[in-house]
C-alpha cells in the first residue's frame, strides 16, 4: 500500500465496523471465543489491571486501593501450539535476515491473548455481549490498518512500526494478518530524531521552504529510517536535510505519475532506499532519460571515433562534437556512471547547477555549447577548462573536465 494523506484512527466508523465483522466471524469459527478469565480489577473504579498473575496496579487512577480478583467474561484468543508467532514471511523487504530478538520475543508472549479491556476509549464491544469494554488497541491497530487497505483497493498492506512496539503488538495481528484476500506484512523502521526546536533552527539556516519541510519530517525521514532500524542520530540530521534539499533544487520536470509509479515500484519491490543510493538513482533517471531525448548523431564523428580506436558507448553516447583540444580532435559525452559522464555531474553538481538557473535536463546542452561556442576563461584545479557561454539568454561560466581521448568525464558551474 502506498503512502497516502488521511488519518485513521482504531475509532473511526470503518474500522469500528470491520472490527465487529472481524469478531463476529472468527467468533462463529472459532478462533476467538467468549470465555470466562479471572483477572485483578482495582479496588477504587474497577478497571482491569490484568491477570491474575502479575499485579501491575492500576494506571485508569491515581487512588492507590490496590486490586482484587474477579472472574469477567471477556473476547479471547488462545494460540495454537506449534506455530510460530512471527515468522520470515510477515517481514516486508523479505529478503532481509530475520529480526532474530524480535522474534525470539514475541514467541514469549501468554498462550491466551485477552481482546477485551475496561477502557475509556475504543471499539465498543457491547454488540457481543461485552458491555463496557472496548477491543484492544493492538488489535484494533490491525483492523485499522486492513479498513485503509480495504478502502484504496489494496490486497498487500504493511505496517510500519519500530522492533519495540512489533515486539509487543504484533502477536496481536496472528487472527488477522490473513483476512478477506488481504495479507498483512510489517516493516520495521528505527526511531525518528523529531526535536522539533532543533528542526526549525536548520529550517532557518539553511532556508528551507514549507513544502519542503513537510516533504522531510513526513516523508524523508520516515523512508531513511525504515532502512536504519537502529535509528537516526540527531547529528545526521543536518546532512540528510541537505542532501534532500540539493534533490529538490535539481528536481527535473517529470511527470507526477512517473514519479510515483518509480516510487512506488521501489517500494513494493522493498527497496530500504539510502541517501546515496537516492541520489545515485535519480542522477541515473535524468540521465537515461536524456539519452531516449538525444537528437541524432553524427555518423561521420563516430566513424572517426571508432577508427581512432577510441572505447566508447555508441549506444549511451549523448553527443559528440569537434573540439580543439591538442590530441583530441573530437569530444563527447555519454551516460557514464557515479565516476565519470552525465551521472557524475548530476550526482555531485546537480544541486550547483540549479542555483545557477540551469535545468538539469539542459546540462548536456550547456556542455556542448560552452565546449563549441564559449570563450576558454582559464583552469579550475589542473584539469578543469572553465568556459563562458551565452545560454537561454544568460551568462553561464562552466567548469569542464575533458579527457586526453576527449571523453568528458565532469562539469561543475564554475
Amino acid at each position: 500500500m502506498g503512502p497516502a494523506p488521511g488519518l485513521l484512527t482504531d475509532t473511526a466508523p470503518p474500522v469500528a465496523a470491520l472490527a465487529l465483522e472481524v469478531c463476529q466471524e472468527l467468533l462463529a469459527n472459532g478462533t476467538l471465543a467468549l470465555a470466562p478469565v479471572t483477572v485483578r480489577l482495582c479496588r477504587a473504579c474497577d478497571h482491569m489491571t490484568g491477570e491474575v498473575e502479575v499485579d501491575h496496579g492500576c494506571r485508569a487512577c491515581t487512588a492507590g486501593a490496590g486490586t482484587r480478583t474477579a472472574t469477567r467474561r471477556l473476547l479471547v484468543h488462545d494460540r495454537p501450539g506449534g506455530r510460530p508467532v512471527l515468522e520470515w514471511a510477515n517481514f516486508h523487504v523479505t529478503w532481509a535476515s530475520t529480526p532474530a530478538h524480535l522474534v525470539n520475543v514475541a514467541h514469549n508472549a501468554p498462550r491466551r491473548l485477552l481482546l477485551s479491556r475496561t477502557r475509556a476509549h475504543g471499539i465498543s464491544l457491547s454488540p457481543l455481549g461485552l458491555d463496557d469494554m472496548v477491543l484492544d488497541p493492538r488489535f484494533g491497530l490491525h483492523l485499522a490498518v486492513l479498513a485503509a487497505a480495504a478502502q484504496r483497493g489494496e490486497d498487500r498492506p504493511v505496517m510500519t512500526l519500530t522492533p519495540n512496539a512489533a515486539a509487543n503488538v504484533a502477536v496481536y495481528g496472528a487472527p488477522v494478518r490473513r483476512w478477506g484476500g488481504m495479507q498483512l506484512r510489517y516493516a520495521l523502521h528505527g526511531r525518528i530524531p523529531y526535536d522539533e526546536p532543533a528542526l526549525r533552527r536548520l529550517f532557518e539556516v539553511h532556508r528551507v521552504t514549507p513544502q519542503l519541510q513537510i516533504l522531510f519530517t513526513h516523508w524523508y525521514l520516515p523512508l531513511c529510517v525504515w532502512h536504519e532500524r537502529a535509528g537516526i542520530a540527531p547529528a545526521r540530521v543536518s546532512s540528510l536535510l541537505k542532501f534532500l534539499r540539493r534533490v529538490d533544487l535539481a528536481r527535473p520536470d517529470i511527470p507526477e505519475n512517473q514519479v510515483l509509479a518509480e516510487l512506488r515500484g521501489s517500494v513494493e519491490a522493498g527497496d530500504p532506499t539510502s541517501a546515496a543510493g537516492m541520489g545515485f538513482r535519480i542522477a541515473a533517471g535524468v540521465a537515461e532519460r536524456a539519452k531516449i531525448a538525444r537528437g541524432p548523431l553524427d555518423p561521420k564523428l563516430l566513424e572517426r571515433l571508432q577508427t581512432a580506436g577510441v572505447g566508447f558507448s555508441r549506444a549511451d553516447t549523448l553527443w559528440i562534437i569537434e573540439y580543439a583540444k591538442p590530441g583530441a580532435p573530437l569530444a563527447w559525452l555519454e551516460k557514464g556512471n557515479v565516476k565519470s559522464g552525465q551521472i557524475h555531474t548530476l550526482f555531485r553538481h546537480a544541486g550547483e547547477f540549479a542555483k545557477a538557473g540551469v535545468r538539469v535536463e539542459d546540462i548536456p546542452a550547456l556542455l556542448k555549447k560552452a565546449l563549441t561556442e564559449g570563450t576558454l576563461l582559464g583552469t579550475q584545479g589542473s584539469t578543469r577548462l572553465v568556459y563562458e557561454v551565452v545560454f537561454n539568454g544568460k551568462s553561464q561560466r562552466v567548469a569542464i573536465d575533458v579527457s586526453s581521448n576527449g571523453f568528458v568525464i565532469g562539469a561543475n558551474p564554475a
